[in-house]
């Protein structure tokens, strides 16, 4: 959401030019084409990702090194 803001802005004050006039509309299907590109991976690791967010907002993040990942 925060992206979209962004680039209409943008579009808005001329630091953008929006090349497609029917951008908006495309929006939604463009954002499915890409998101199925993504492997189970990228979720997975989204998914922990969160889980670390969740555990660290109540106090009860555990430090995890890069080499244990």
């Amino acid at each position: 959401v925060l992206g979209e803001v962004l680039a209409e802005k943008c579009i808005e004050v001329g630091i953008l030019e929006a090349t497609n006039s029917d951008w908006q509309r495309q929006r939604p299907r463009l954002y499915r084409e890409h998101l199925s590109q993504l492997g189970e991976e990228y979720f997975h690791r989204g998914k922990q990702r969160l889980e670390g967010l969740i555990l660290w907002t109540q106090g009860r993040a555990k430090k995890v090194r890069l080499a244990d990942q």
